[in-house]
């Protein structure tokens, strides 16, 4: 995402968008799909409510967030809407839904959180919350 008002200087490909300053988060998996891709100018933050203002100060051309992330960060943050646009799809890490844990983790534990996620999705329950409006 990027500022609507510099909508012209926005990169339109990964290839342009490589040297921009884009907002990181230590071992986020967007931060690491971000380095695989060649990012040089990555601009790593200790808050997501940092990103914002930084990119209204210049500090930073674009934050990786999907769609539904940016709007609940928006209303969060009392961000107008036609503020942010959209600038790059990455498909590549974009295709489902998935969940992180370390290697090292009991697998008694992954095996008990990978039924409890299959559940919440075979109910519906996960489609619910997606479709509704969270509000903090």
């Amino acid at each position: 995402m990027g500022l609507k008002e510099r909508e012209q200087e926005l990169p339109r490909s990964l290839e342009e968008a490589r040297n921009t300053r884009v907002s990181a988060t230590k071992g986020d998996v967007v931060t690491e799909y971000l380095l695989e891709q060649g990012f040089s100018s990555l601009v790593y933050i200790r808050s997501s409510a940092n990103t914002y203002p930084m990119l209204r100060r210049g500090r930073i051309d674009l934050i990786p967030y999907s769609a539904f992330g940016i709007d609940q960060y928006m209303q969060r943050n009392n961000i107008p809407e036609g503020t942010l646009v959209d600038v790059l799809e990455l498909d590549e890490i974009s295709t489902g839904n998935y969940l992180v844990m370390n290697k090292q983790s009991d697998p008694k534990l992954v095996e008990a959180l990978t039924k409890a996620f299959q559940t919440v999705m075979d109910n519906g329950v996960y489609d619910r919350i997606m479709g509704s409006s969270l509000d903090p």
